[in-house]
């Protein structure tokens, strides 16, 4: 009777330590899968601000606001979102008249890049 207590005590153990081993696992899958799906909201968002951007660029049709400090058009762009993202517009040369181009931008706090968007737009020929 004493052997069979113990088989039986040694058996629960080794369920017991199995179905443990298995809810780690679980968890760990589960925290991973959670921190990847926060990842790719945050990239989503970073997209749609600079799709959104894109579009509020080429409505301006390169009439991009004057830097006081150099008295003619600013090159670049910032804005600092809710979420703690950047967002920046390079303008850049497209070498073809009448058509403007600009890089957009989106960074997370610590300076990786969420999104590149190119983005370019007809202006008007002098």
């Amino acid at each position: 009777m004493k052997n069979g207590t113990s088989l039986l005590l040694t058996e629960l153990l080794v369920m017991l330590l199995v179905f443990s081993a298995a809810a780690a696992c679980c968890l760990q899958i589960f925290s991973w899968t959670d921190r990847q799906m926060t990842a790719l909201e945050r990239k989503d968002e970073a997209a749609a601000q600079a799709q959104n951007f894109a579009e509020k660029i080429r409505s301006m049709r390169g009439n991009w606001p004057e830097d006081d400090e150099q008295n003619g058009i600013q090159e670049e762009i910032y804005m600092e979102m809710e979420n703690g993202m950047t967002l920046s517009a390079t303008r850049l040369d497209s070498g073809i008249p009448g058509l403007g181009k600009a890089e957009i931008q989106v960074r997370e706090a610590d300076g990786s890049v969420q999104i590149s968007l190119p983005v370019c737009w007809q202006e008007a020929l002098p």
